[in-house]
């Protein structure tokens, strides 16, 4: 396996784990998507975890009745040990997206949990093995899962992000992912270094209208 954890069958190629309730997750209104942990070996992946973490944040704002917390206020919280309550105290959120992302060569795992921020009970959680190339569809049956465990719905013709800007090179979206991270971090120093990376997309994509995008804003 990826990780060497022992993991049952049912927990892998998609297969849903075992949910705490199959009750709606009642008075759920707010959302932080916290930005993943990098669980690959050389934890060298933290540009892909921030990058998942911020598509999802940002197909959530699809879903209808649902207030999504900023990535510059969720992102604060990195590194994996925060307790759900406590975020959702200093956010003013109901729920707390949280997960972790292990790439090994050209296969991702990714685990993701959907906690009640007021209880600090688990309500939905899935993990997913599949191609590094699979990650588009693995951000959108994320986003829908947690809509779908909210009890709530995506607005009428909503677009994924995921689904209408996919690159056609993965390794211009790796380009694209590291310039993002190197912006979101705010400083001289990464902002100067981010264009190079949009650049690099680009030069590989130049239809890629996210690089583009993200090279303005650099």
């Amino acid at each position: 396996g990826l990780d060497g954890s022992g993991a049952p069958p049912a927990m892998l190629a998609g297969a849903p784990a075992p949910m705490a309730s199959d009750a709606p997750m009642s008075g759920i209104a707010s959302i932080a998507v916290l930005p993943f942990s990098d669980l690959s070996q050389a934890q060298d992946h933290a540009w892909f975890c921030d990058g998942l973490a911020e598509e999802i944040l940002d197909s959530l704002v699809c879903v209808r009745g649902l207030r999504v917390a900023s990535r510059g206020a969720a992102f604060q919280f990195r590194g994996g040990n925060i307790d759900p309550r406590e975020v959702g105290s200093r956010l003013h959120v109901d729920a707390v997206l949280e997960g972790s992302v292990r790439v090994a060569g050209q296969r991702l795992r990714v685990s993701a949990q959907l906690v009640d921020a007021h209880t600090g009970y688990q309500g939905w959680s899935e993990t997913y093995e599949r191609a590094v190339s699979d990650v588009f569809a693995i951000q959108r049956e994320i986003a829908e899962n947690v809509a779908r465990a909210l009890r709530l719905s995506l607005r009428d013709n909503a677009e994924f992000r995921g689904d209408r800007f996919a690159p056609r090179n993965m390794e211009a979206y790796e380009h694209y992912l590291r310039g993002r991270q190197l912006v979101g971090q705010f400083s001289q120093r990464t902002i100067l270094q981010a264009p190079e990376f949009f650049r690099r997309a680009i030069a590989l994509d130049p239809d890629y209208a996210q690089a583009h995008a993200g090279l303005a804003d650099a």
